[in-house]
């Protein structure tokens, strides 16, 4: 599993986003993903992170919508959500990473973690 950031015009549609989001949104700014591919689908799932706490975030961590995991490549703490993105703005699946510029990658304890994260979802 690797940590990529990818530019939100790749994954993200405007129309999609509301108000605020509406208008804050730029086609070149990046987030960052933990990437997981699916060998039977044969395509990759990205699963979205945060890198700063507040008081929601917390409170999707207590109630087991995302997990806190210290990974390399990110600054201190990442928040992990357990809903992913696989497709792209065209509705195609992400069958590489060919847009994701890697950053990062998950050790083998927190690889075996975030699969029994995503696994109870």
């Amino acid at each position: 599993m690797k940590f990529v950031k990818i530019q939100d015009g790749v994954i993200i549609k405007k129309e999609s986003l509301k108000g605020y989001h509406k208008d804050k949104y730029d086609p070149k700014g990046v987030h960052y993903y933990v990437s997981f591919y699916d060998k039977k689908k044969k395509s990759y799932s990205l699963y979205p992170t945060s890198h700063y706490i507040d008081p929601s975030k917390a409170a999707d961590v207590r109630n087991k919508r995302a997990i806190l995991m210290k990974i390399k490549g990110a600054n201190g703490i990442s928040t992990v959500y357990g809903i992913p993105r696989k497709k792209d703005i065209h509705g195609q699946p992400f069958k590489d990473l060919s847009k994701a510029i890697p950053v990062g990658k998950l050790t083998p304890y927190q690889q075996k973690r975030f699969k029994k994260f995503i696994n109870k979802k």
